[in-house]
């Protein structure tokens, strides 16, 4: 319901802006040789191939990466010598992140350049599938608790159920980050020749989007015995949702450089807000050789401002296609930075030690707020006709 809501609006408010602004008609003179209708009478046109033409479209084929900056899926615990008193103790050894994986998605795009004063409407929806898989394992070590025998290994994971001393330390983890990424703008903008061989286009926007992430972990644990041999084992399952719909506005600003004819370096950087609702949904399964143990959910939802930073740099190619069309090439890089877009709860333990003896063991539920990335490359085709 939200996204269909989404959607009508932003296409509703494109065909009535197109409406509102055709109804003017351009006193732009035609342009001399090769030009093309609805050309640029206010600002001095470098290229010929720069005139507007009325309508266009385009559509971009991304090859992105997204990443959760901070997201440790695992920890490595060891038992290292203690400088006094002899014995071991537990250490945090590392920590275990996702390495970034790319994936293809694709962006959609239509436009007018309207009679009015020759600004531009367009409206865009991007779509983005991203999917990460880890693993970790380390050697078995022997009872339930933390590995006590120097050089002994164990795997733990945050983002169970920390109440459970046990289900947090595993042999191997294994894991899968999803990403489902949506994004709609509506734009009006307008080009300026701000020297004869650069534009600039400031722009303001109307954007909507909603996102899907889910993390999913799985530890496994063999607790063994060195006399008896293996015990039991230790099998749990995390899944941890986030669901996130915002609208809102953007401002900023594209610009390109035309160094040789038909050659252009180009650019662009806006800013948005959005408000809208971040969903957070935990389910724990945890179970051994016998029946279901335990289960654990926490759900969560929250309304607020989504800010979010949009960079782009590339090379593009343009030309007349006779004397009804033009055509645009463009491939370059993009940056897409989410602020604090994925919030979760989760426990941490705390504990309190003395003389090789944990006093206090208390799980604390902590409120995590991390940061969305989306970066990578972009091939775009435009059509102006």
């Amino acid at each position: 319901m939200q996204k269909t809501f989404l959607i009508t609006f932003l296409l509703f408010s494109f065909f009535a802006s197109t409406i509102v602004f055709s109804e003017e008609q351009s006193s732009c003179p035609p342009c001399r040789k090769k030009s093309l209708p609805s050309c640029e009478c206010l600002t001095v046109p470098f290229y010929n191939l720069e005139c507007d033409f009325g309508q266009q479209i385009s559509i971009d084929f991304l090859y992105w990466f997204a990443k959760e900056n901070g997201l440790s899926y695992a920890t490595r615990i060891i038992a290292a010598p203690r400088i006094v008193g002899g014995g071991t103790r537990p250490v945090s050894d590392k920590d275990f992140y996702f390495d970034a994986d790319f994936d293809p998605g694709f962006r959609l795009g239509m436009g007018y350049h309207t009679p009015n004063d020759h600004w531009d409407i367009d409206a865009t929806w991007t779509y983005f599938h991203n999917k990460v898989k880890a693993s970790k394992r380390v050697s078995p070590h022997f009872g339930e608790g933390l590995p006590t025998v120097e050089g002994q290994e164990t795997l733990v994971n945050y983002w169970n159920d920390g109440s459970l001393l046990t289900t947090t330390m595993y042999d191997s983890i294994k894991t899968r980050w999803d990403l489902n990424f949506n994004l709609i703008d509506l734009s009006l903008g307008r080009k300026f020749w701000v020297s004869k061989k650069t534009t600039l286009t400031p722009f303001v926007a109307l954007r909507g989007s909603w996102t899907r992430i889910r993390f999913f972990l799985k530890g496994l644990r063999d607790v063994v015995d060195p006399e008896e041999g293996l015990i039991f084992s230790i099998n749990n399952k995390t899944n941890l949702f986030n669901h996130y719909w915002g609208v809102g506005f953007v401002a900023g600003a594209n610009s390109s450089w035309h160094f040789v004819r038909n050659f252009s370096i180009f650019g662009s950087a806006d800013f948005s807000l959005l408000w809208g609702k971040f969903s957070f949904t935990r389910k724990n399964r945890f179970s051994d050789t016998s029946p279901l143990l335990s289960t654990f959910d926490i759900s969560n939802h929250t309304f607020g401002m989504q800010p979010i930073l949009d960079l782009a740099l590339g090379f593009r190619w343009e030309s007349n296609l006779g004397r009804r069309c033009h055509i645009a090439l463009d491939t370059g890089w993009e940056y897409h930075f989410w602020i604090n877009h994925v919030k979760r709860k989760t426990f941490h333990r705390f504990g309190v030690e003395s003389a090789g003896v944990v006093l206090v063991d208390v799980p604390i539920l902590d409120f995590i707020q991390n940061d969305l990335v989306l970066s990578g490359l972009v091939a775009r085709l435009r059509l102006d006709f």
